[in-house]
Parts: structure tokens; C-alpha cells; sequence
């Protein structure tokens, strides 16, 4: 080969490998997984992106995958779960305090506190009640009933969040003829507890059955003499008794009264100034 054949095959060489350097130059590996595509833009980042990709350069940090999460939420903030490793600052993350507020367009907001890596805290917004905030809860998930909570003795329908946070709506309802299936508000949760019905259950009213009972002197009267007149416990509603306030002693007064149930019932009272005539003496007074 003659020295021109030389320098062309020179030339030759020298353009594939300036052309092969140019093209190393110019490729950028840095968004390019082992054994995977080529990343999303970062808008479009997920979990798992940021677990393979970003997790890697935060590797003096404690908490990167709840930040992480954060990051497929599309939240903001995302950095302040990340704590560096071997601290002694706090845990960030959602503290169990909640506060309603409206929010700047005027929205009733739910807000739950929110603690920094640095152990600072602040309400963040986690719900926009569609309705009202009420309490530390939206209006519209609070566990309300139309009765006083847990009380057999009257027909009543409830609404909010069983214990799988699912919304629900009951009504009390008779189970058997004796017993009531009573629907209440527990730990603003709905709860029920079945209930033995002292004179059966009223199915069109949804509750247990109140005897019919009267008392001369109004229930716990003990400084006036009284008569009590109605249902008896362990029998029918039908079966009446009479009983009068009587002393047990000198001291001690049997009271009687009408129970929620219907029934006659009674207490025994200590009488302060001494028991007589049926009644507790009344308190000494001075002339």
C-alpha cells in the first residue's frame, strides 16, 4: 500500500473514532434504569420511580418511603418527612389532632397537624367537608342519632361510620317479642347492643314497651309522703301493685317510684333528721 492508501485509511479510523467519542459524549445515562425504560417526565413520576431513582441519592435519610408515597400523591412538601439518619429529631408525618376551618376559597376544611423532621409543627388541610366542619370532624361523617344515645325506651334511627369506616343508616328494631336491637353512637362510631325488654317490644315504635305507672309525690320525694301504682317487675304489664313510702326505721325511709320501665320500684334513704309518718323529717330550723 502506498502512502496515500496509508493516510486515507488513517482518516479512515480517526472519523470512526472521534464519531464513536462524540456519541459517548453526548449520551446521558443519568435517567436510565438497569434493565428498564427510559423515565417519564418527572410530572409522571410514581412510587416506584422514585424508589429506584431518587431513594438512591438520599441515602443519609431516614423516612424515604413515606416520602416517596408522598411524591405519587402528588402532594407538596414531600421533603419534610425525610429525616437524616443517626438524629435525634422527630419522626415527620400526620399527628392525631385534627381542627375545622375554611380554607381561602371559603371551603369548610378538615385540617390534621403535621410534624417536621425538625420537630415543628403545622395544621395541613386532608379534607374539604362537603357540607360543614364540625368539631374535628366533617358534619356530614359525624355519627348522629335522633335519640339520646343508647336508650331502649325510645324508637330512633341513626347515621355515620361503622367500625370499617363505611357510612351507614339503622333504625332501633324488635328482635324477638321481648327484646330491642338499640342503635347508638360509640366513639362517634355506630354501635348497637340487643336489650331485654322488662314488658316486651313495641315493634311499631321500635322500643320496649313502658307500663303504665303513676306516684302521688313524683318520683324521689322523700320529705313528702307518697303512693306509687304500677307495673311489677317479672310479670305482664298488666299486673299492678300499690306501694306506700314507708320508714323502715326510725331513720331509713323506703322510697318508692316509678322505674323508666313502667315498674314500681324503691330505695332505701338515710333521713338526715330522723324517718316519721312515712316520710324524712324535715331539717330543724331555728326559731
Amino acid at each position: 500500500m502506498n502512502k496515500k492508501g496509508v493516510y486515507a485509511l488513517l482518516i479512515v479510523v480517526l472519523v470512526v473514532v472521534a464519531g464513536s467519542l462524540a456519541l459517548l459524549a453526548t449520551t446521558d445515562d443519568s435517567n436510565l434504569l438497569t434493565g428498564q425504560a427510559v423515565l417519564a417526565p418527572a410530572d409522571d413520576k410514581t412510587y416506584y420511580d422514585c424508589i429506584n431513582v431518587e431513594a438512591k441519592k438520599l441515602t443519609e435519610y431516614d423516612n424515604v418511603d413515606a416520602y416517596c408515597k408522598c411524591k405519587a400523591e402528588e402532594k407538596k412538601g414531600c421533603d419534610l418527612y425525610l429525616k437524616k439518619k443517626n438524629t435525634n429529631k422527630c419522626d415527620a408525618g400526620y399527628l392525631p389532632e385534627y381542627q375545622c376551618d375554611i380554607n381561602s376559597k371559603q371551603l369548610p376544611t378538615l385540617y390534621q397537624k403535621y410534624q417536621h423532621a425538625d420537630c415543628k409543627t403545622k395544621y395541613i388541610p386532608v379534607k374539604y367537608c362537603e357540607t360543614a366542619c364540625d368539631g374535628n370532624k366533617c358534619a356530614d361523617e359525624l355519627c348522629k342519632e335522633t335519640d339520646s344515645g343508647n336508650d331502649p325506651y325510645t324508637g330512633a334511627s341513626i347515621k355515620g361510620k361503622n367500625k370499617f369506616g363505611k357510612m351507614v343508616e339503622f333504625t332501633d328494631r324488635c328482635t324477638s317479642a321481648d327484646t330491642v336491637l338499640e342503635f347508638y353512637c360509640k366513639n362517634d362510631e355506630v354501635a348497637s347492643i340487643s336489650t331485654q325488654c322488662s314488658f316486651g317490644c313495641d315493634n311499631e315504635k321500635s322500643q320496649c314497651i313502658i307500663a303504665e305507672c303513676t306516684d302521688s309525690d313524683d318520683g324521689l320525694a322523700i320529705y313528702k309522703k307518697g303512693t306509687t301504682s304500677g307495673a311489677v317487675f317479672g310479670e305482664t304489664a298488666d299486673v299492678k301493685s300499690v306501694k306506700d313510702d314507708t320508714c323502715v326505721n326510725d331513720k331509713q325511709l323506703r322510697e318508692y317510684y316509678c322505674h323508666k320501665t313502667g315498674a314500681v320500684s324503691s330505695d332505701v334513704i338515710d333521713c338526715t333528721y330522723g324517718c316519721s309518718e312515712s316520710r324524712c323529717n324535715m331539717p330543724l330550723t331555728n326559731n
